[in-house]
């Protein structure tokens, strides 16, 4: 459980890029894909005078990466010497945190994305880093991105964002095995939070075409409580299963209705002025009160 209940996990700021010496960093995610487990943001940055040494690490895409060769590179970058020194920063986004901003329609995957990345920025500048360049792997079309990242951070940094960016730049490469391996060490640590409510864990990637995914969804659906928070319920592979199980009708929630016109207003529930045009006219009581059959009383002998 080394990363599963940490939002940000981070290395230390090596002397390097400290002193108001020019930095550069890669960005990219690893899980944005998959049904189980969180979506990992992850950071990589250096000095510019180091970029030689640490790009001749052999950092690559850590998708074209053996299980072995990420783990390897991860130990390169977290254990990295002074010299040619990295450092990195990594956002976990909980699988719980998705379902609930998609499923309120709070925020969207590509919004939440843009918040992490914001996030891993900023907090590596309150530390007096001096990022001059930031290279992103993109989310949606690049130049909108760029565009956006760049006035959000009022031009003090230049943003390259580019597709494939991990195939592109060093930097973006190393920032690609940090979150693979932490996502990967997550859903490979993963320890149920209820001791009394505990699954196996051979749940495979995580990715909804993985057949050990598959298996794991299809066996462990719980008829009335579904699945444990492992689960992105904002997924449509989870609403389609989710089809079979018994549904659930509330009389009242606090989701905002899809007809606006049902909502009562806060002033239906205090008497009406006594204006001409309301004379005579009985106000319309509210269901809460009708459906419970609740009415007022003067006197204790009214009951």
């Amino acid at each position: 459980m080394r990363f599963q209940r940490k939002k940000f996990i981070q290395s230390d700021v090596p002397v390097s890029c400290r002193s108001r010496n020019p930095v550069i960093m890669g960005i990219d995610e690893a899980g944005r894909g998959p049904v189980l487990g969180p979506m990992v943001y992850s950071a990589a940055y250096w000095a510019i005078d180091s970029n030689e040494a640490c790009e001749a690490m052999g950092f690559d895409d850590s998708k074209v990466l053996s299980a072995a060769s990420r783990k390897s590179l991860y130990k390169t970058i977290t254990e990295s010497t002074e010299i040619g020194s990295i450092s990195w920063i990594a956002r976990s986004v909980s699988a719980c945190e998705i379902s609930d901003k998609m499923q309120r329609k709070v925020r969207n995957l590509n919004e939440i994305a843009r918040d992490a990345t914001i996030q891993i920025i900023e907090i590596v500048q309150a530390k007096r880093v001096c990022l001059q360049c930031v290279y992103v792997d993109t989310i949606g079309d690049p130049s909108w991105y760029q565009n956006f990242l760049t006035k959000h951070f009022r031009e003090k940094i230049t943003f390259v964002v580019r597709k494939k960016a991990d195939q592109l730049f060093k930097i973006v490469s190393a920032a690609s095995i940090v979150a693979k391996v932490i996502r990967d060490t997550i859903l490979e640590e993963w320890k149920w939070e209820t001791l009394t409510h505990t699954l196996p864990t051979e749940f495979g990637s995580g990715y909804p075409s993985d057949p050990s995914t598959k298996a794991w969804l299809l066996q462990y659906r719980d008829p009335i409580f579904a699945y444990p928070n492992i689960v992105r319920f904002s997924w449509s592979t989870i609403e389609n299963l989710l089809q079979a199980t018994p549904k659930v009708a509330w009389a009242f929630d606090d989701s905002t209705p899809k007809n606006e016109s049902v909502r009562a207003s806060i002033t239906s529930f205090f008497p009406p002025s006594k204006s001409a045009s309301s004379v005579g006219k009985k106000r319309k009581r509210s269901i809460i009160l009708t459906s419970r059959k609740l009415c007022s009383v003067q006197r204790i002998e009214d009951l």
